[in-house]
């Protein structure tokens, strides 16, 4: 086998378990979120036929409880998945070149994740207001079964619709998007170390092959550019790579594009 071709099959190694690891993440996600509405619907169906409105006092409370607990359990699993993703988007480039037998690996410097310290607060703090939000509109349905114009069983349906739409909907975009960035940061930094080593290293976008993808993504599908040039859309909109934070946000959220080392002949600065 070719160097090109282990080093292509390596890529698409790479790649498919960064993605298997993205959905992995919401699962977890999703779950903490799943756990927490079983919770408060079994304390709903246990609530006094009458739900008199000294128990709603009580209930909101062990509510506010329930998802206050959400947040410490939220961030510290998005923390945890992102330094996955960094890791991963930092061996798509250096697994793949190992397999075609050039370790870039061990004359390369360490990535640090703490060097996107601000996108991380910016991800935590966006997962954490999914439980603050939830509350508030919880607490409101609770309200109308209090005043009477809502049966208890409602409330549930309610709820659960709630949990759905504005937790795990939200958790989904959350985790696809910020992991996803992630990955393409690491993978991007990564590559601009490399391409020192082997100069004839460039970048190739390709598309997520989701149904519902944006036509403009999948327009530039193989578009190859050096390591130091943006990706150009075909509305014009430039991406250093998928979900680059510089490019409007129509352009980055749930995008499932990547960018893939491209190697077009295998000159290499210090071969050994």
């Amino acid at each position: 086998m070719s160097h090109q071709a282990k080093f292509i099959r390596e890529s698409t190694k790479q790649l498919k378990q960064s993605q298997k690891d993205r959905t992995g993440a919401f699962d977890k996600i999703s779950q903490i979120l799943t756990n927490a509405e079983k919770d408060i619907i079994k304390k709903l169906k246990n609530s006094p036929s009458d739900f008199e409105r000294f128990y709603l006092t009580e209930l909101r409370g062990e509510i506010q409880t329930n998802f206050e607990a959400l947040k410490p359990l939220l961030s510290d699993e998005i923390r945890k998945e992102m330094a996955t993703a960094w890791s991963s988007g930092i061996a798509l480039v250096d697994d793949p070149f190992l397999a075609a037998g050039l370790n870039i690996a061990s004359q390369l410097p360490t990535l640090n994740i703490e060097q996107i310290a601000s996108l991380d607060a910016f991800v935590v703090d966006r997962i954490k207001d999914i439980p603050t939000q939830l509350i508030k509109k919880v607490t409101a349905q609770l309200q109308l079964t209090v005043v009477g114009t809502q049966s208890v069983s409602d409330s549930i349906n309610m709820i659960e619709n709630l949990f759905d739409k504005q937790g795990r909907s939200r958790a989904l975009t959350i985790t696809r998007t910020e992991l996803g960035r992630v990955y393409s940061v690491a993978n991007d930094q990564r590559l601009k170390q490399a391409v020192r080593l082997v100069p004839s290293l460039k970048k190739q976008w390709r598309r997520s092959g989701k149904i519902h993808s944006r036509i403009y993504h999948d327009s530039i599908d193989g578009q190859i550019r050096d390591i130091d040039k943006p990706f150009r859309l075909g509305n014009g909109t430039l991406l250093d790579y998928p979900r680059d934070p510089k490019a409007p946000i129509k352009e980055t959220i749930n995008c499932g594009c990547e960018s893939l080392p491209y190697i077009e002949d295998w000159d290499v600065v210090n071969k050994g």
